[in-house]
C-alpha cells in the first residue's frame, strides 16, 4: 500500500471520509486510514484520482468507495454523503484535505525585508487580486465548512 504507519489504531466498522483524497498527502491519510480497518470514502474534484486510490486500498483489502464532489458545491457534496450513507453509513472521521492555492492569491516570499522593498517585480501582500485571495479562502475555509 506504500504507507506505513507506525502504529495501528483500531478503526473497524468506523466510515471515513477524505476530502482531497485523490491528492498526494490525502491519499496517504485514505491508505493509512483503510490499514486501521476504516472503510473509506476517497473524495475527489477529479474521479480518475479518487477511483486510483479506492482501488488500491481495495487490491490490499481494505474498504473504499471512490467518490467525485467539488467541496464548493453543496449539492455535489450531499449527493456524496447520501452515497456514503447507503454504503458504507454515517462518517465517524472527516478529513477535509481539499483545498489550494491560486497565483494571484500568494505573495513571492514567505518573509517580507526592508531590503525587498525597493524590489519592483516582487508580488508582496498589497499586489494581491482580490479574485485569487477569494479563490483561496473560498476552496480551503468554505470548502472546509460546507463540507463539515
Amino acid at each position: 500500500m506504500n504507507v506505513q504507519i507506525p502504529f495501528h489504531v483500531n478503526l473497524k466498522d468506523k466510515v471515513a471520509v477524505v476530502t482531497g483524497g485523490g491528492g498526494i498527502l490525502c491519499s496517504c491519510f485514505a491508505k493509512a486510514l483503510a490499514q486501521c480497518g476504516a472503510k473509506v470514502a476517497v473524495v475527489s474534484r477529479r474521479v480518475e484520482s479518487a477511483d486510483r486510490v479506492a482501488k488500491e486500498i481495495q487490491e490490499n483489502g481494505g474498504e473504499a468507495l471512490a467518490l467525485t464532489a467539488n467541496v464548493l458545491d453543496k449539492q455535489s457534496l450531499e449527493q456524496a454523503k447520501q452515497l456514503i450513507n447507503r454504503t458504507f453509513g454515517r462518517c465517524n472521521i472527516l478529513i477535509n484535505g481539499a483545498g489550494g492555492n491560486h497565483p494571484k492569491g500568494t505573495t513571492d516570499k514567505e518573509y517580507l525585508y526592508k531590503k525587498d522593498l525597493n524590489t519592483k517585480e516582487l508580488t508582496t501582500f498589497f499586489d494581491l487580486e482580490i479574485e485569487g485571495v477569494r479563490s483561496v479562502f473560498d476552496v480551503n475555509f468554505l470548502g472546509t465548512l460546507l463540507t463539515t
